[in-house]
């Protein structure tokens, strides 16, 4: 069984009713976190697929070069170019949709913290210092993923001004082994899928988002090790409902056992 299906299971019964509507929230935060790495995922197919689509456009142009005059073939380049600017829209759409994915990877993090703080009985059952620990990998994995999704919300606001432009452009030295510039370069936005990361510039500084394999693993990393601090308060639950129910149990084998009768 995949890790990612063993989801922590608060049993409700075994909280008091006050935290019920809570500790649900806290489960319902939990599974959005898959549902954040499918979504994931999902971003990196269509990036793969694109590639591989435009990977046999390059040929097929090539092929058609070597073989026709330009003139017999412009119907076809004309589609094959259509077909290239489709398949480059879909890639970054990918990009933006990763960034914004793992935008809402990290809420859902913050939403399921703050309901458990509302639930006392769950609030003491917490390694608080495993939650704190799980949340700085991520930070290190997914350095300044709040800039990263405020240029993409926000994209059109970034240069709504020349003094906005000038702060979310990039000036100076910059060498990513895909785009160089040298000098006094100044006033430059980078936005983009480039060497297969999505791309943003914003407060002087071009961010980059991987889009491969690694992008999900370190989200299902994150997710594993978040939901394993929530076992004690799973455990916790369970027992305190099992103990409910059987006391509930014995009350109604009582109540329906018939009265002795007096000699």
């Amino acid at each position: 069984m995949d890790e990612l299906d063993q989801l922590p299971m608060i049993d409700m019964q075994g909280l008091p009713e006050n935290e019920r509507e809570k500790a649900w929230l806290i489960t319902t935060h939990a599974m959005k976190l898959k549902s954040y790495i499918d979504q994931a995922q999902n971003a990196l197919d269509l990036v793969a697929f694109a590639e591989r689509e435009l990977i046999a456009i390059r040929q097929r142009t090539s092929e058609l070069l070597r073989q026709h005059d330009p003139i017999s073939i412009r119907q076809e380049m004309d589609q094959l170019s259509a077909a290239r600017t489709t398949l480059a829209g879909w890639t970054m759409l990918a990009g933006r949709d990763a960034g914004m994915t793992v935008y809402h990877f990290a809420e859902a993090m913050e939403a399921a913290k703050a309901m458990v703080r509302e639930c006392p009985t769950l609030k003491a059952t917490i390694d608080w210092k495993s939650v704190r620990s799980v949340q700085k990998v991520f930070s290190a994995d997914f350095p300044q993923y709040e800039n990263f999704r405020h240029a993409i919300a926000h994209d059109a606001q970034l240069t709504d001004s020349p003094k906005s432009s000038e702060r979310n452009s990039h000036s100076g030295y910059y060498d990513d082994g895909h785009v160089r510039m040298e000098g006094n370069v100044s006033g430059v936005r980078i936005t983009g899928n480039i060497g297969g990361a999505a791309t943003v510039t914003i407060k002087g500084q071009i961010l980059k988002l991987d889009l491969s394999p690694g992008l999900v693993a370190n989200l299902k990393k994150t997710a594993i090790n978040f939901w394993a601090c929530f076992k004690e308060a799973e455990r916790i639950t369970r027992e305190a409902a099992a103990k409910a129910r059987t006391e509930a149990a014995a009350a109604r084998q009582q109540e329906h056992r018939p009265p002795q009768q007096e000699d």
